[in-house]
């Protein structure tokens, strides 16, 4: 009895404070006219974004070596004709002591042989080309190790090859009575890189003078190729074969696409034995004598004049001042027809 007494006040002044709490339901009108908020970011600063929150790879960046891909120094050999000229000297870049000069040093690997489409430029005695693709068919007779000729080629070589741009490729075809060229191994094209003027400076360095005067190997090789030069760079320090210069002609308009062939002609400054009037004279002659020759070319014209003075009986000082100018116009003419250049350097005597 005395629990209940307790309870009843109790549970009485309990269910008086409940009915006093005042519980407020949301008003459907309100919750009907309240938006919703929606933020749009721009794609960059979306990106920008998940770039900042997404962790950076961990992976280390593995690069390729540089370096040659091929350290072997590969053996040189003829490319066409007969036996090649005398390799057992000093050799190319020699200065007669048995000190070569120094090449460029190593650079990036051999990688792609370079065949784009891409444009660069170089020049070699003063004469400039532009292409991708440049041959250089280069006189290797023994009068090239006369009065300082095989050094001052040796430099504008080097200094061409340096010239060209990375991207460009070369071919280097030295030439007597045959034709030995780089690169060797089966690869058709050098990249232009440090590299691989380091490699042609190697093989080269076995290369001198000696053997005759014929271009038409060297042209050969150059021409066989599957992807031919853009610009072939030609130097001779003598008098061609008359009949290979109408050859040489003949075998690069056939290609489809013109190759310009720039012609250099070494030329002696020194004191000489035939006149200037026998000079004159020979350039008068040949002249008459082109007039008379019904040869549908120029080219063959000109070649039908050098072939006949080996046995016509012309005196021996107008013959060779004939001979001499006759192998000036064949390069002048080769050049031309084939949208290339022509330039006499001078050497020896006074300057």
């Amino acid at each position: 009895m005395l629990g209940v007494a307790i309870s009843i006040p109790v549970h009485l002044t309990l269910m008086v404070w409940l009915a006093a709490i005042i519980i407020q339901r949301p008003d459907p009108a309100a919750s009907a006219t309240r938006g919703v908020e929606v933020a749009l970011l721009p794609e960059q600063a979306l990106e920008r974004m998940i770039e900042t929150t997404l962790p950076e790879s961990v992976q280390p960046v593995v690069e390729s070596p540089q370096g040659e891909s091929d350290p072997l120094d590969l053996p040189d050999q003829a490319v066409a004709g007969g036996a090649s000229g005398v390799m057992s000297n000093e050799g190319w870049l020699s200065s007669g002591t048995g000190e070569g000069i120094a090449g460029p040093g190593v650079g990036a690997g051999r990688g792609d042989p370079g065949l784009g489409t891409g444009s660069g430029g170089t020049s070699f005695f003063g004469l400039r080309a532009r292409g991708s693709r440049f041959g250089y068919v280069i006189d290797k007779s023994g009068s090239m190790a006369q009065d300082g000729r095989w050094t001052r080629l040796a430099d504008e070589l080097l200094r061409s090859l340096r010239e060209l741009p990375e991207q460009a490729s070369f071919v280097v075809a030295f030439y007597d009575t045959s034709a030995r060229a780089f690169p060797v191994g089966g690869e058709p094209w050098e990249r232009a890189r440090r590299a691989g003027i380091e490699r042609f400076l190697r093989w080269a360095r076995k290369i001198s003078p000696g053997g005759g005067t014929e271009p038409v190997y060297g042209f050969n090789h150059l021409l066989s190729l599957d992807v031919p030069p853009d610009a072939i760079f030609f130097m001779t320090d003598g008098e061609i074969p008359p009949e290979q210069g109408s050859s040489i002609l003949a075998k690069v308009m056939r290609r489809a696409r013109p190759i310009a062939v720039h012609c250099v002609l070494f030329q002696d400054r020194g004191p000489s034995l035939i006149s200037e009037a026998t000079r004159t004279r020979a350039e008068e002659e040949i002249d008459a004598r082109l007039l008379r020759r019904t040869e549908s070319g120029d080219m063959d014209r000109l070649v039908g004049i050098a072939m006949e003075l080996k046995t016509d009986g012309t005196p021996m000082d107008l013959r060779v001042s004939m001979q001499d100018r006759l192998n000036q116009r064949i390069l002048r003419l080769l050049a031309q027809e084939t949208g290339g250049a022509f330039r006499l350097v001078p050497y020896g005597g006074a300057p």
